[in-house]
């Protein structure tokens, strides 16, 4: 999906705010589903891979500070 939100919090090591959720496809040549990780576009920090956009979302917002 590639969804850039305003719902997450700025990036914790280079403050930028252009945080995307990206799909994290789990699984070798069977797919064995999709969950879900946010990415900075500046610094590609990453947050936790979860399995849905809201749970990554949520870990995103609510990381330790």
């Amino acid at each position: 999906m590639n969804e850039i939100t305003d719902k997450l919090a700025p990036c914790p090591f280079c403050g930028w705010h252009n945080i995307r959720i990206n799909p994290h496809r789990v699984g070798g040549y069977v797919r064995t589903g999709t969950r879900y990780q946010t990415v900075c576009s500046r610094c590609k920090s990453r947050g936790p891979i979860k399995g849905t956009e809201q749970e990554a979302e949520e870990a995103w917002n609510n990381r330790v500070k």
